[in-house]
């Protein structure tokens, strides 16, 4: 997962293009990170010294690590540091951009320094515990493995439950994943994804939640709930959403696009669709989610009277 990220970021940052993003993710499956360039990224050596170990190692017929020991460049405890930790996925876009010569190694360093930097990466180990929870969420709901798009919605939550963490904060607990054919809305930002499959979403939560939500979105405290905090609701839909379109697109070439988010405050929606409310507890309050697939990319209507 991180290794799209990590791609995403240098999309977005125009260090490669698309096709070349679709190049480096399947190299990922491909190979192995070289050992002289993990320790690099781990702060052990400059590029220019790990180059050279390297060849006089081949040279010598001995082990990459257990060369640099020998020569007193790193500790036998470094090299356990550095062999015991799990190789994060986004070292072999690293890595593989370095070979094609799309980056020099020092800026890449850098990038993958600002990178982690920004979206304050956690433990790859505890993402796979989530993403087993979002399975298991979505293969409890009976009706979802009949679903033609039971994978995409799988990668929708997943991607989602990054996202939260990454912007908003791991201080959440989610909840039961249920069935709606309607919805009562609070402070509500929506957005339609269209294509096939056309997608629904809307983040939903109380006033009080939602200046919380949106201050730790938009790095600001905000004091009250007004058009500011509902504009950052709407940015972080539509930030997700900006990043789901991307990765369904890689993986699973589906061409979609985006809708301009809307506010959908304190309104009554239905919709003969198929969907699905997920309601995540964080220590400031409750977030809601609502996905609807929309065969005909029709959203759901209001169902209060027109003024």
């Amino acid at each position: 997962m991180y290794s799209q990220f990590f791609g995403n970021y240098l999309l977005e940052r125009k260090i490669l293009n698309k096709e070349e993003l679709l190049d480096a993710l399947g190299s990922c499956v491909q190979s192995e990170v070289a050992p002289p360039f993990i320790a690099v990224f781990k702060g052990y050596m400059s590029q220019n010294e790990a180059d050279i170990l390297a060849m006089e190692a081949e040279k010598a017929n001995v082990d990459f690590y257990d060369y640099c020991v020998e020569k007193g460049i790193i500790s036998s405890d470094q090299v356990y540091d550095i062999v015991g930790d799990h190789v994060p996925h986004y070292l072999h876009i690293a890595q593989y951009l370095i070979k094609k010569k799309k980056v020099e190694s020092d800026d890449m360093i850098q990038l993958l320094a600002d990178y982690m930097s920004q979206f304050e990466l956690i433990d790859l180990d505890f993402m796979t515990e989530i993403s087993d929870a979002v399975d298991q969420l979505m293969v409890n709901f009976s009706s979802v493995n009949e679903n033609e798009y039971s994978g995409d919605l799988i990668d929708y939550f997943t991607l989602l439950f990054n996202n939260l963490i990454n912007y908003i904060g791991s201080d959440f607990s989610p909840l039961s994943l249920q069935p709606f054919a309607g919805y009562c809305s609070k402070i509500c930002a929506s957005q339609n994804i269209l294509g096939k499959p056309g997608i629904y979403t809307a983040i939903d939560m109380n006033e009080e939640t939602a200046v919380l939500f949106a201050s730790r979105f938009a790095k600001y405290d905000f004091s009250e709930c007004d058009e500011y905090v509902e504009a950052a609701l709407a940015d972080f839909l539509n930030q997700h959403n900006g990043l789901y379109i991307v990765n369904a697109s890689n993986e699973r070439n589906r061409e979609l696009t985006l809708d301009a988010p809307t506010t959908v405050n304190y309104d009554v929606l239905s919709s003969d669709g198929e969907g699905y409310f997920l309601n995540c507890k964080f220590s400031f309050g409750f977030v809601n989610f609502y996905i609807m697939v929309v065969e005909d990319n029709t959203p759901p209507a209001s169902k209060l009277p027109k003024p």
